[in-house]
């Protein structure tokens, strides 16, 4: 079940960046470890941390590393 609630990158080898998940009936975004919670932000705190502060600036002409 796990599986089917990550949020991965791929570039050759999947990487689990987070786990979907609702926590006290919330949807958020979860570390999860050996199927118990470890740690999550609800995901409009999440999103409003996406679109607020300094970003990290990159080139990739090609898109080869688009997931």
């Amino acid at each position: 079940m796990i599986s089917k609630c990550g949020i991965y990158t791929s570039k050759g080898k999947r990487v689990l960046l987070a786990t979907r998940a609702v926590v006290n009936g919330r949807k958020a975004v979860a570390y999860v470890k050996n199927g118990k919670l470890q740690g999550y932000e609800y995901l409009d705190d999440f999103n409003e941390q996406c679109y607020s502060g300094p970003y990290m600036t990159f080139e990739d002409k090609k898109e080869q590393f688009r997931i």
